[in-house]
């Protein structure tokens, strides 16, 4: 079992991880020179990082206490992936490779879901497949994968040109605090827990977040699947 010590702490932490951001980002848009500027970027990134840390421990632990509760609304999708995009372009090495989306024909323009978690599992998966492409590009493909009623089941398939996960990590790299290959990942450290929320947030839909073997030896996929009303 995962202790998560029980004392709010993190508002202290996101409190004065906010201020270093903000701070350091007023700073950038002063006059710098460029060695200057390239320490207050990296100190802003760094602590865009550490917010993230604090966020996951956070939302893991409310999952391994079952406190996380779905918030479900009307979704159009089309809008929904032009905003991931957008994020996914944002992200560092994303200016380095081509990202693409298609979102088939017989996909329904609206869904019900909660979008905020949707995004987070969506913004994680696709992350990765940036962060860990060093060329090429990285694709997410929406198609509709079974019907029943009005419910369709959805698949979102995100494909990269990266190294991809052995296949003897791909059930341990979902555990807490796991990131497969420690030599492939030390220059990405992070909490260790980005696949194992956003498996444990796919499963609370209904779905499920799945890595799968390639079909070609120069790509690699992971989706999340779920049905949604």
């Amino acid at each position: 079992a995962y202790e998560i010590p029980k004392r709010d702490w993190s508002s202290d932490v996101c409190s004065s991880d906010l201020a270093v951001i903000g701070l350091s980002n007023l700073l950038d848009n002063t006059d710098l020179t460029p060695q200057q500027r390239h320490f207050v970027q990296t100190m802003e990134a760094a602590g865009g990082q550490l917010l993230q840390i604090v966020n996951d421990v956070l939302d893991f632990s409310r999952l391994q206490a079952g406190r996380v509760e779905l918030a479900p609304g009307p979704v159009h999708l089309r809008s929904f992936v032009e905003r991931l995009i957008l994020i996914v372009n944002g992200l560092p090495n994303a200016a380095r490779l081509e990202i693409v989306h298609r979102i088939a024909p017989d996909v329904p323009a609206r869904i019900l879901a909660d979008d905020g978690r949707m995004m987070q599992i969506l913004t994680n998966l696709m992350g990765n497949a940036v962060k860990f492409t060093s060329e090429g590009k990285v694709s997410l493909d929406v198609v509709v994968d079974a019907e029943a009623g009005s419910a369709p089941k959805l698949r979102f398939v995100v494909t990269d040109t990266g190294p991809g996960v052995p296949e003897g990590s791909r059930v341990d790299i979902f555990e807490p605090f796991k990131q497969g290959r420690v030599e492939r990942l030390r220059p990405h450290a992070g909490s260790g827990l980005g696949l194992s929320i956003s498996r444990s947030l796919a499963r609370l839909m209904g779905g499920d977040v799945v890595l799968l073997p390639s079909t070609r030896s120069e790509e690699h996929t992971s989706e999340l699947q779920s049905r949604f009303g």
